[in-house]
């Protein structure tokens, strides 16, 4: 064979297996982006502390879509994926890696060259072998269905949109039931308010998950004028926390497994409540006064004891806490959480501890979860479950909980990447992004923070959480 020849098959020999492994380094680094309560304060002010553990959470200036990044780093990539999607890519790179060795044989290269081509694309082969089982097995299996959840924002929302929620994967749907409005007079229930919101999740397919708060005036002290009235006044007496209990136990024969609802109602499918949480960021102003852990610990025991009489099948979850509150408005929810581990036989009291970990990023949310882990790791409660009652980013440019359109894609996308990366690690039972749909006048985010819009027209969010939970 002529020399010259020979060297222009070398050459593209080398060449040609240089590309096979820059597919494969393009396949392991491309984008990984695509496209109710009654009676509360008119506007809550949602801002963020600055955290002991450093960061910048101040509310600030919203970042625009054009200034947006679609792209993320090999590993946050990794970290997306699950079991089948890590088989897929290996399979993949296998093929390419033969096709490269059976290039590189019919080229017949002289021996040094081939063993340079050979070694650089084994080696490439065999960084990914290490590196993708170690990101894809944090996520076998895969989540289960209840694990995405969905809230809503407006009393208004009709059946399809349940249907819809539950057909782009939601699987758990967190419903608020107020106390002052189920018990209107001292001693006289009245649940139709709420019958048709458990209704709608039933006939949806979909599981309920309960939260409970909101004092009624007549049992409150020195309430406010209306219409906010004592709505944030958390039960703190022992008289107060005996009618609390009356009304958990009336809820629970209502909602539960021999609930009255169901009985009423036989052309509902039958999804009774088993999850309860007391409370609503009971560490938080907005939400509840006083603040204070021994008292939250108290009603935690007492609701724990009512909600089991009724249904000892029933978990009793501690309310979300809001994670970085500012000094003037609340309390760190780990200092919240350390205190509350002190009260006496608290650890029997619940089955879940709730947290709100809104945050300016979604990469924040990692230290939070910890930070929260941390602490019921040191008070030996590490097997107890974490839930995420609450999350999410808004698609507007107002605050900083709001990213923009595409913003709200890419944090969505990311924040569920950790979450299910951390399920297992964490122990998190559940997640609840806030909200379905866009409500103006309830928070400085809520206009913005759904995946559909008031009038339920979808975002890109939207498609990107289905391409998640489904």
């Amino acid at each position: 064979m002529p020399r010259g020849r020979g060297r222009r098959k070398s050459r593209s020999g080398a060449i040609g297996c240089l590309i096979v492994a820059a597919i494969a380094v393009i396949l392991a680094a491309g984008p990984a982006t695509e496209s109710s309560l009654a009676a509360g304060p008119a506007q809550v002010q949602y801002g963020l502390a600055v955290p002991k553990s450093g960061g910048e959470r101040g509310p600030g200036r919203a970042v625009t879509d054009s200034e947006q990044s679609d792209q993320r780093p090999v590993r946050a990539v990794i970290d997306t994926l699950d079991n089948k999607e890590v088989i897929l890519l290996l399979t993949a790179i296998a093929v390419l890696t033969v096709l490269a060795l059976a290039y590189g044989l019919r080229t017949r290269l002289e021996r040094r060259r081939w063993a340079l081509v050979l070694t650089s694309v084994l080696g490439l082969t065999a960084l990914l072998l290490v590196v993708l089982p170690a990101g894809g097995a944090q996520r076998a299996p895969k989540p289960p269905r209840v694990f995405f959840g969905m809230s809503a924002q407006s009393p208004g929302v009709p059946q399809a949109q349940y249907n819809r929620m539950k057909q782009n994967g939601a699987g758990s749907f967190r419903q608020g039931v107020a106390w002052n409005a189920v018990e209107p007079s001292p001693g006289h229930f009245d649940f139709s308010p709420f019958d048709p919101f458990i209704a709608r999740i039933a006939k949806a397919g979909m599981e309920p998950f309960v939260f409970l708060a909101t004092m009624p005036n007549f049992y409150g002290d020195n309430c406010p004028p209306p219409p906010t009235g004592c709505f944030a006044q958390m039960p703190h007496t022992a008289s107060q926390r005996a009618h609390w209990a009356t009304f958990l136990k009336a809820t629970v024969r209502r909602y539960g497994p021999n609930g009255s609802f169901w009985t009423a109602n036989p052309g509902v499918p039958k999804h009774p409540v088993r999850n309860y949480q007391i409370w609503n960021e009971e560490n938080f102003k907005f939400f509840t006064e006083p603040r204070s852990p021994s008292l939250y610990g108290a009603l935690l025991k007492t609701s724990h004891a009512a909600i089991r009489s009724v249904d000892p099948g029933a978990k009793v979850i501690t309310g979300g806490m809001f994670m970085h509150p500012k000094a003037r408005d609340g309390i760190q929810a780990t200092t919240f959480l350390n205190q509350l581990y002190k009260v006496p036989g608290i650890k029997s009291a619940f089955d879940g501890v709730a947290i709100h970990p809104y945050a300016k990023d979604a990469s924040l949310l990692r230290p939070d979860i910890n930070a929260i882990r941390g602490v019921m790791k040191r008070h030996g409660d590490s097997k107890t479950g974490l839930y995420i009652t609450e999350f999410g980013w808004g698609s507007g440019n107002d605050t900083a909980f709001e990213k923009g359109i595409q913003g709200q894609v890419r944090e969505l996308g990311q924040a569920y990447g950790i979450l299910r990366a951390m399920r297992l690690s964490a122990n998190i039972i559940r997640t609840y992004w806030f909200a379905w749909d866009d409500l103006s006048g309830t928070c400085n985010f809520c206009d913005s923070a759904g995946l559909v819009r008031s009038n339920f027209s979808a975002k890109p969010s939207l498609a990107r959480f289905k391409s998640i939970a489904k």
